[in-house]
């Protein structure tokens, strides 16, 4: 597993503060944030890269120069990869995480240095299914 360490600029900071703010801790919130700072990340090792929402289960695809990587990313505001907490959802996801996505973990993300965990399928980590169940109203 590759930890990148991340200094987060008093600006950016500040963006992410007012965007997804640390009372709104909802997944979805989380979610964003955490894809904001890989993005913050790659715009500071790559200034010109892009970004795009790729087609088929990836949640980000970068581009730069005449490279590209499609990734997965998780965040959590715990300080660790909390793989209790790590959870796929999407089979498009599954399989392209099996398949050798790279899986971005951004942890500690309400912190100024948050960090990314880049873990790969079979080496870091391995998927169980869980089940799940469905709720529904009572019909009257």
């Amino acid at each position: 597993m590759k930890t990148i360490d991340i200094s987060l600029t008093d600006n950016q900071f500040s963006i992410l503060n007012e965007q997804y703010p640390i009372t709104a801790k909802t997944s979805s919130s989380i979610g964003k944030r955490a894809e904001e700072i890989v993005k913050y990340y790659f715009g500071s090792v790559h200034p010109s890269c892009q970004f795009t929402k790729p087609k088929g289960g990836a949640d980000l695809l970068v581009e730069w120069d005449a490279e590209s990587i499609k990734i997965e990313i998780k965040g959590t505001d715990d300080n660790s990869v909390s793989f209790g907490k790590l959870k796929v959802s999407s089979l498009a996801s599954h399989d392209l995480l099996k398949d050798g996505l790279p899986l971005y973990r951004v942890i500690s993300i309400f912190n100024k240095n948050p960090k990314i965990l880049i873990l790969k399928y079979g080496v870091d980590f391995v998927m169980k299914p869980e089940p799940r169940w469905s709720v529904h109203a009572v019909n009257a």
